[in-house]
């Protein structure tokens, strides 16, 4: 679990998980009907969709989903192969790629 995530909101929002500054909890489903924080957890696996998070009209950030240390079925690590697979043979605009890679595990 090498904090994609967690960096991304970090770099958005200033704050590793912004939504637990809320006084409310929001719904899982809600997080994901309308994103505005990358998904976080202890637990590898957590982001499971594409999130865009755009920054001034200029930059866009996606987060991928991170399936080599996720604790799931190799189905469901495949389905997101096969995410990541598509979205970067079809981003038109994708200029710049940041691979996170957590020291203590390497590369699988």
């Amino acid at each position: 679990n090498v904090g994609k995530s967690t960096l991304l909101n970090m770099i958005v929002h200033g704050h590793p998980d912004p939504l637990q500054q809320q006084t409310k909890p929001m719904s899982e489903s809600r997080k994901l009907q309308t994103p505005i924080t990358a998904p976080v957890s202890h637990k590898p696996g957590r982001t499971r969709h594409l999130f865009r998070f755009e920054i001034g009209g200029r930059l866009e950030l996606i987060d991928l989903p991170g399936y080599g240390y996720a604790s799931a079925p190799r189905k469901q690590k495949d389905s997101w192969a096969l995410l990541i697979d598509n979205y970067f043979a079809e981003a038109r605009q994708l200029q710049r790629v940041i691979s996170l890679v957590d020291a203590r595990v390497g590369i699988k």
